[in-house]
């Protein structure tokens, strides 16, 4: 692609003329044009709103079926009848879940 001669001169004046009207740039040995790169990196949100979210609804969901199953348990006249499987698996999803929460916490520190 050719470039435009008459356009290249044009935008050599125009710039002179800015350059010459700018303030000078006063001198700092602390700032570089690089400045961005020295600078730390953000730091994200350890835990989004709806992970939080989330984990308050599974938190919530499996202790009403712990204490469902619990009840279900007392009311029970033989305790042999009572099948564990549904408590257990409430107790270790929760546990999941609140591990999944701390452990991100535990790591930052």
């Amino acid at each position: 692609m050719k470039k435009n001669n008459v356009t290249t001169d044009l935008d050599s004046r125009i710039g002179a003329m800015l350059r010459g009207e700018s303030a000078p740039v006063p001198e700092d040995k602390w700032f570089v044009r690089k400045t961005m790169n020295r600078l730390p990196s953000r730091s994200r949100r350890l835990l989004s709103l709806p992970e939080i979210l989330a984990f308050f609804i599974i938190i919530t969901a499996c202790a009403a079926i712990i204490v469902r199953e619990f009840r279900t348990m007392v009311a029970l006249p033989d305790p042999a009848e009572f099948s564990p499987w549904m408590l257990l698996s409430a107790g270790a999803t929760a546990l999941f879940a609140t591990l999944y929460l701390t452990i991100p916490l535990l790591r930052r520190v």
